[in-house]
């Protein structure tokens, strides 16, 4: 089987691990802009069935080049910061909005078998620019009429990913300053990666 990967990130490293654990698994596409990240993956795991292509969900020709052949799409890549969406929303609609429905749209244009879009919690009554971006990701998902089969995935706060208040709270801890916490009273809810990687392996089932 070949897959391809949006995004270079926290999960999407964790999913390629988990992807190349499969005795069927051909190739591995990761797709991104991000080339720093893209090196570290490749240096990470040092496997002759991952592929790198640079290039962003912008653009609808990029992507659709890249999913030629492809049986399993995961749609990682976002804008996920909270403060940046929230300060350049535009910018979250063009990847988070127009990217996803260029993904959508490329994955039924090559009969791609199934299409995982990760979405967050946050699309829940949301309230942020991030979340909202989000929701519409996943109504386009719902509205979408295609052979190809498009399962949207929810999960919250990675112990460890990038953005996680966790390694930021300990390197406060560590130079022995307050942590920065904006309500005492807030109850946040986290997952260990391992959780949500499950999660996409059984929407790929």
């Amino acid at each position: 089987m070949k897959y391809l990967i949006t995004g270079s990130g926290f999960l999407a490293k964790a999913l390629i691990k988990e992807i190349l654990k499969k005795e069927d698994t051909e190739q591995i596409k990761i797709f991104s802009r991000n080339e720093k990240e893209q090196w570290k993956t490749k240096m990470l795991f040092n496997d002759k069935r991952l592929e790198f292509v640079i290039g962003d969900v912008r653009d609808f020709q990029a992507i659709n080049d890249a999913l030629a052949g492809i049986d399993y799409c995961i749609h990682t890549g976002a804008i996920k910061r909270i403060e940046v969406a929230e300060k350049q929303p535009m910018e979250a609609i063009k990847t988070n909005v127009i990217g996803s429905m260029n993904v959508i749209n490329a994955a039924a244009a090559n009969h791609v078998k199934k299409l995982i879009l990760i979405s967050t919690d946050k699309a829940t009554s949301a309230t942020t620019c991030y979340g909202s971006t989000k929701f519409l990701m996943e109504c386009m998902a719902y509205a979408n009429e295609t052979d190809t089969d498009i399962i949207c995935t929810r999960y919250g706060n990675v112990f460890g990913s990038t953005g996680s208040v966790v390694p930021i709270f300990d390197e406060l801890t560590k130079q022995n300053k307050p942590l920065t916490i904006r309500n005492g009273e807030m109850t946040r809810f986290f997952m260990p990666v391992d959780k949500c990687v499950s999660i996409v392996m059984d929407a790929l089932q």
